[in-house]
């Protein structure tokens, strides 16, 4: 199922884990890597930024949240906290949870200086207007 929101695309997938039944929120790119594994036991970080044609960097922050994070739904070898190009990474079937609904959370990229100051500024901005418009509205009110 796909629910389309404004900054994200959600996929919820049900899935027996264990005995119980449960629902995985992934972002659309964690799903599709999880669904790789339906073809193949092991993929390395390269194949499957080949396979799905994504930039190496987006690869790498969705194997991290998959396999590194809380919620292991992958195994990484060579079992690190550091991730490489060629480290291979499987489907992890004695994957168990407690709960009946599971969300994988997403890695953010990290923004710099000048980002974070152009966005405030733009935010600055589109708020001027709407202030501005606010006192328009009150003071044709009080006319």
């Amino acid at each position: 199922f796909f629910f389309n929101e404004p900054a994200t695309t959600e996929i919820y997938t049900e899935q027996i884990v264990g005995s119980v039944r449960c629902v995985q929120e992934t972002a659309f790119l964690q799903a599709l890597v999880l669904m790789l594994f339906n073809y193949k036991e092991k993929y390395t970080a390269n194949e499957i930024s080949e396979f799905l044609q994504i930039d190496m960097d987006e690869v790498k922050k969705t194997l991290v949240s998959l396999g590194l994070m809380k919620e292991r739904l992958l195994i990484k070898t060579p079992d690190n906290k550091t991730l490489h190009d060629d480290d291979k990474f499987e489907f992890n079937p004695e994957y168990t949870s407690k709960l009946k609904k599971i969300k994988i959370n997403t890695i953010q990229k990290k923004e710099t200086k000048e980002e974070i100051q152009e966005t405030e500024d733009r935010v600055l901005q589109e708020r001027q207007y709407l202030v501005d418009a606010a006192v328009v509205r009150l003071s044709l009110i009080h006319i």
